[in-house]
């Protein structure tokens, strides 16, 4: 890795991974399009950086899709790119996909949970999150994986009169949905 670099040099950003109450932090790391560092080493300094240099060996680096990252993957890092590091080798925690979003207004609750209106940091577009308690369907992996298969299926659907769902995914007994917003009330009113 170099230490000086000119108008070409490109960073990449690492963040922690982990759930909603996860440390905020995260780390630029610079690199010349010449000299791009090796995923071990992206892993070694972002280690040193968030004080757990002793953990470098067992941890791992996901992409921001929640991709595991390997050595010979290294050529797909490219500048920009948002990486998540795992500090004790744990699977990729999708809450980290919130990290791209500015929480905003309480739009609406209701029985199942809350919905907030939210801001991508990075396009300025609004966004609906929703988080529903899920305490009572998450008793089995069947259950879980039920709820999985059907937004899949949601996120499938494209209509005009659909609200799309983007991301779907489970935090602990919450379910979280990154969707479309739906401004005009609510549709009780207009039936």
């Amino acid at each position: 890795m170099v230490d000086i670099f000119d108008d070409s040099s490109r960073t990449i950003t690492i963040r922690l991974n982990g759930g909603m109450e996860k440390l905020k932090d995260e780390h630029v790391m610079e690199f010349s399009e010449q000299e791009k560092p090796s995923l071990r080493n992206i892993i070694k300094f972002t280690c040193k950086r968030f004080g757990c240099k002793d953990k470098a060996a067992c941890a791992v680096i996901y992409s921001k899709g929640g991709i595991k990252l390997f050595d010979e993957d290294e050529s797909f890092i490219k500048a920009d790119d948002v990486l998540y590091l795992a500090i004790n080798g744990e699977p990729f925690n999708y809450c980290a996909i919130l990290d791209d979003y500015k929480m905003g207004a309480l739009l609406g609750k209701g029985g199942f949970g809350e919905v907030y209106l939210a801001t991508n940091k990075r396009n300025q577009k609004e966004f609906a999150v929703k988080f529903m308690d899920m305490t009572q369907a998450l008793t089995s992996a069947d259950e879980i994986n039920n709820i999985y298969k059907e937004a899949n299926s949601i996120k499938k659907l494209h209509h005009r009169n659909i609200v799309e769902l983007y991301h779907a995914f489970v935090e602990g007994k919450k379910l979280i949905m990154i969707m479309e917003v739906a401004y005009g009330g609510e549709l009780t009113e207009f039936v």
